[in-house]
């Protein structure tokens, strides 16, 4: 199996998530699920670990697709101000209740689980993600409404990200999430720490 090679690079947030959208396209159309990308035609490129950064991505989008209706609707959208790189993710499902908000990125946990459809995953995948993008010196905002369903929003600061850190710092970034990742394998089966395992544990400084 390939291993994860982390170390910034220059990266081109919208080719990046171009890609990662078209990985779930088939699947969308499979169940009659409408997807709609909108990006701008430049995008500042930024250094970030970019395996990394289209785990994120394919988290998020793997999460609207698991909780979109058949016939449902998922947006993808990117765009830059001055100072931020923003990817938003929608789906038009049930809304998280605004009560769950702030435990959506907690580990093993997968917000209104009596009324969202299809309760299959491990709810590690949403909590993956913010680690991911707080690596990045990025947070992710959640917001919903029984009128827009959910947007999981990423926010990367642009001038954190404009060049590259020593690989010194990187390693020491990952190394704490792994450890705080680390700290709740005990707690659950094999399973677990196999994704987990497939995200950082195989990676390589």
């Amino acid at each position: 199996m390939n291993r994860i090679k982390l170390g910034r690079t220059k990266v081109k947030i919208d080719e990046l998530l171009q890609d990662a959208f078209h990985n779930i396209a088939r699947r969308a159309q499979a169940r009659d699920i409408r997807i709609v990308l909108r990006i701008p035609a430049t995008m500042t490129p930024v250094f970030a670990e970019k395996e990394l950064l289209r785990i994120a991505l394919d988290n998020l989008l793997e999460n609207a697709l698991r909780y979109t209706n058949q016939n449902g609707v998922i947006e993808a959208e990117a765009e830059e101000t001055d100072h931020e790189i923003l990817i938003s993710v929608r789906d038009d499902g049930v809304p998280i209740d605004a009560a769950d908000h702030p435990h959506v990125f907690d580990r093993f946990v997968r917000p209104n689980f009596a009324c969202r459809r299809r309760p299959d995953g491990l709810g590690l995948g949403l909590y993956l993600a913010n680690e991911i993008i707080m690596l990045h010196a990025g947070r992710i905002v959640l917001a919903s409404s029984p009128e827009d369903g959910n947007m999981f929003t990423i926010h990367l600061n642009k001038p954190a990200l404009a060049i590259v850190p020593s690989s010194r710092n990187v390693g020491a970034s990952v190394a704490a999430a792994i450890g705080h990742i680390d700290q709740h394998i005990a707690r659950v089966g094999m399973q677990v720490a196999v994704e987990i395992s497939q995200v950082f544990s195989r990676a390589r400084f």
